[in-house]
């Protein structure tokens, strides 16, 4: 098994630093977003110095429409890019969220030191009480109950939400999962949603193979989408309550399947 790369070796190359964040930035992630509303998210390809170039180029690969927010990691502060970050955060801050972290050394222990992070907005209070809402919220609590006695507890949410998505990190570099409970058009779908389209063909080469293994996926790769994605559908009216726990084991059912996949052919 590979050693993991210390700070001290990180910061002594290119590769070396961006493998370093590689393995170290989800639960600086995670611990960032707490309280922030759901979107995509993106790592800017780390630098040890940064420079406008490299914010601007990380930012530029972006559909100006998709809703991010992008996590940018470097080694040494520079006042005129933060200034240049904070700008933009302020300018795009409906669309993209810029967060900026450095990381550096506590008592021998790695820490993530927060340079830069969007203003938390105030939205206005979703009307929780359409049957709609209600239902997408009491389906992702049982959602909830299910994963916990199940076999595939890495499936697990957060939080049940008056929504009909939650995100699931996957610990795979550049795609994550998207679980959905569609209550309009009566049907629950796993999707692995990554911007890498290298990725996305390194798995298609094996299409055959996985539907083999786990039946027929939805390939979206349209150019004119900012990221590609590749989705499981089981169609379940989940408006019938009789149904409801058949939808939530399928959805946790159907995540374990593409998450085993991402890992086995990547």
């Amino acid at each position: 098994m590979t050693e993991k790369i210390t700070l001290e070796e990180a910061v002594k190359s290119k590769d070396n630093f961006t493998k370093f964040i590689e393995e170290n930035n989800e639960e600086c992630i995670k611990a960032a977003l707490k309280g922030y509303s759901q979107r995509e998210l993106h790592i800017i390809i780390p630098q040890m110095t940064p420079t406008a170039d490299g914010l601007c180029n990380g930012l530029g690969a972006f559909n100006d429409n998709q809703k991010c927010y992008v996590f940018w990691f470097i080694n040494n502060e520079k006042v005129e890019i933060l200034k240049l970050a904070e700008s933009l955060n302020t300018r795009f801050s409906k669309i993209c969220g810029i967060f900026i972290f450095k990381p550096c050394l506590n008592d021998g222990k790695t820490e993530f030191k927060c340079l830069l992070k969007p203003e938390l907005s105030k939205r206005p209070p979703v009307n929780t009480r359409t049957k709609t809402k209600m239902l997408q919220y009491q389906l992702w609590e049982l959602y909830q109950e299910v994963c916990d006695g199940s076999e595939y507890p890495d499936m697990q949410i957060k939080e049940a939400q008056y929504q009909h998505y939650q995100y699931i990190t996957i610990q795979v570099s550049g795609m994550q999962m998207i679980q959905t409970i569609n209550t309009q058009n009566g049907y629950v779908a796993s999707e692995l949603s990554m911007r890498n389209r290298e990725i996305f063909a390194k798995l298609k080469e094996h299409k055959d193979e996985i539907e083999k293994e786990v039946g027929e996926l939805i390939w979206d790769d349209n150019e004119r989408n900012a990221t590609v994605k590749i989705r499981k559908v089981y169609s379940i009216d989940v408006f019938n309550s009789k149904n409801h726990k058949k939808a939530v084991t399928k959805l946790i059912e159907l995540g374990a399947e593409l998450k085993n996949i991402a890992h086995k052919y990547l």
